[in-house]
């Protein structure tokens, strides 16, 4: 292959999603192992307001959140025009069950939605969420027809000379050279060893159910589980936080408190099971930019739980130090 001018290792949302944008004036390779576990099992909330109420959420969070979420409705449409997809992207508002008075500032009370059981239900009526599947789907066919060349490789290594990044290897041993490398790659950081010591990875397990005339137009959300529905007619259930150790048994519980909310799920088929690694981070603000100890690296790292949330405001802003630095 040419040399392309960027090289983006990682096939998530954010690696395409900023594949796409530079493709537009410069010469862009992609390259994945060909998962995006993060972005494929994401239920897609966009919720600045209740990941605030998060043990991992820090101040600096909380306002980057909210301000992605104001990029998310020029990031759709672009998307949407750039692909011919409908990515089900929706700012309809999420509904909290039973949260204390004054948890979720903003929010209004509303009747409890049909078929599910609280006492008390409030709305955030400017959040809402997309199909991260869908938004996968129309970035790849974005960033073809933008003219990115995707390859698909386990990348090994940082190829540097001098403490300046001239490509990656595979583990092949084959070398990608580019002027710039961006390492998008979620929880898989190792590439960038200092950055690994950072990374602290936070399970995160969630049902797809098909229950096609479940009733729900909006995203449920109590203080422990959600309930995301899509346009296909199924659910996400899922939990809203969770520890990295291990118990087996979360799983089963989990579809015990969905049932508990949400009753009819007792009639949905599960069509899938996703067990995984978040990519936390620890003081929980992402690393977004130029790496400090590589010239010629930048990272997109540590978005752990709000990777569909953050894609748009991380892609512009290393498009932005990108052509700061005279890309």
């Amino acid at each position: 292959m040419s040399r392309p001018s960027l090289l983006i290792v990682g096939g998530g949302l954010v690696g395409r999603a900023l594949a796409w944008r530079m493709a537009a004036h410069h010469d862009v390779a992609l390259v994945t192992d060909g998962q995006a576990a993060a972005s494929s099992a994401a239920a897609g909330m966009l919720a600045p307001a209740f990941e605030a109420l998060h043990d991992r959420a820090v101040p600096a969070l909380h306002a980057l959140l909210e301000d992605s979420l104001a990029y998310w409705d020029v990031f759709a449409h672009d998307l949407m025009a750039a692909s011919d997809q409908n990515i089900d992207y929706r700012r309809n508002g999420i509904i909290g069950i039973d949260f204390p008075p004054g948890a979720l500032p903003g929010a209004v009370d509303i009747p409890l939605p049909e078929g599910i059981r609280g006492t008390q239900a409030v709305c955030l009526g400017h959040e809402g969420q997309v199909d991260p599947r869908r938004v996968l789907t129309a970035l790849t066919i974005a960033c073809e027809r933008a003219g990115v060349a995707s390859h698909i490789g386990q990348v090994d290594a940082l190829v540097t000379e001098g403490g300046v990044c001239r490509g990656v290897s595979l583990d092949d041993g084959t070398p990608m050279l580019a002027d710039r490398v961006v390492i998008a790659t979620g929880a898989r950081a190792a590439l960038v060893p200092h950055l690994q010591a950072l990374m602290v990875p936070v399970r995160g397990r969630a049902y797809r159910i098909a229950l096609p005339d479940h009733g729900l137009d909006h995203v449920i959300r109590t203080g422990s589980i959600y309930l995301c529905p899509k346009a296909d007619g199924s659910l996400y259930l899922g939990a809203t936080e969770e520890t990295a150790d291990g118990e087996d048994n979360r799983l089963d519980d989990l579809w015990q408190a969905g049932c508990e909310l949400f009753p009819a799920l007792v009639d949905g088929q599960v069509t899938a099971i996703f067990d995984g690694q978040r990519p936390g981070i620890r003081g929980g603000e992402p690393r977004i930019g130029r790496d400090g100890d590589v010239e010629n690296l930048y990272v997109g790292l540590g978005l752990d739980r709000n990777g569909v949330l953050l894609t748009p405001i991380v892609t512009d802003r290393l498009v932005r130090l990108l052509t700061e630095d005279q890309f």
